[in-house]
Parts: structure tokens; sequence; C-alpha cells
């Protein structure tokens, strides 16, 4: 019976894939929940396990079982989504500290790290801005960056290296600047 439902999967019909989601949207759910304590993202990454099944269902194995699947695409939308938070956690506080180092007092001498990273970020080459993108806004594996690109995963995983080397590199920049002002204003 399970061959059955994973053929017709893969052959793409719509009502099969209606009763699989039905079947276990709500355990998905459960297990996102558990991870992140937080409904709402545990909604949209249950969501995202059955855009991914849909959207590869004609890659699916027919060695393993339904349920392994599933919970094989929850656990890797979950490692992306934890890499995702750790990222956004660490340039909220990036951006809180610079901000303090920068702030000699004066509102017009803030320094705006988000226009500068946004301005650093639209600098890179358009192809290599596009997979940083995917990655680090969209929060795509290097996998699906590669299946949509047309890519290896080998030439995502250089071009991430190059953005990210460039990106410390100005940031580096803008750190030194933040610094200097504020040694400037505080003598």
């Amino acid at each position: 019976m399970q061959a059955n439902v994973l053929h017709a999967l893969s052959n793409g019909d719509h009502e099969v894939f209606s009763e699989i989601f039905e079947a276990n949207w709500e355990k998905v759910f459960h297990y996102f929940l558990r991870k992140t304590k937080d409904i709402e993202e545990s909604k949209d990454l249950t969501q995202q396990v059955f855009v991914k099944l849909w959207h590869y269902r004609e890659q699916i194995s027919f060695t393993y079982s339904l349920d392994e699947q599933l919970f094989k695409k929850a656990r890797q939308l979950f490692i992306d989504w934890l890499r995702k938070e750790a990222i956004r956690r660490a340039a909220i506080s990036n951006e809180d500290n610079l901000a303090q180092v920068a702030d000699p007092s004066t509102d017009s001498n803030k320094l705006d790290l988000k226009h500068d990273l946004k301005q650093i970020v639209s600098a890179l080459p358009p192809r290599r801005r596009l997979i940083f993108e995917l990655k680090y806004i969209h929060g795509y594996s290097y996998q699906e960056i590669a299946d949509q690109l047309h890519i290896s995963v080998k030439t995502v995983d250089n071009q991430l290296s190059k953005a990210n080397a460039q990106l410390r590199k100005k940031l580096l920049s803008a750190i030194v600047f933040a610094i200097s002002v504020q040694v400037i204003y505080a003598s």
C-alpha cells in the first residue's frame, strides 16, 4: 500500500498528496513545535515540508517509508532554520554592538548598519549576490540553490565563501570607521 501511495505521489496525484497532508501535517507540526517553541514558525516550517514534498515528488525514494522521507525533509528544514536563526541573532547582536560603538550621542552620526549591509551585499557580483540571498535571506540549502540555478554544490560553496570573504572585508572597514568615530568624539 505504501508503495502505491509513493508512486501516485511521484506521478503528481493531487488527491494522494492531500491525503498525505491531512494524515501527516499534525505530526510534522508538533515536531517543529517541540523544536522551535513557536507556533507561527512551526506552521511555516510544516508548510515548507509539504511544499518541498510536492516540489521534489518525482525524486521520492521507494526504498524509504513516507514518514522517513517527511521527517528527513523536516529535519533538514529545521537545521536550515537554526542556521538562519543563528545568523539573524548574530546580525541583531552585531547591529546593536556597532550602533552602540558608533553612537557618539547624536542620531545623525549613528551608523546605519542595515543600510550599509544592503549596500555591501548589492556590491557583490550579480550571480554571487543571488546565491548569497538564496542562502542567507531565503534559507535555501546548498543543494536547493544548486538545483535551482543548475550549478554544482561546489560552485555554490565557492561563491558563498567568496561572498563571505568580501563581506567580512567591507564590514571590518565599517567597524574600524565606527570605532574611529567613537574615539574622535570621546576625545
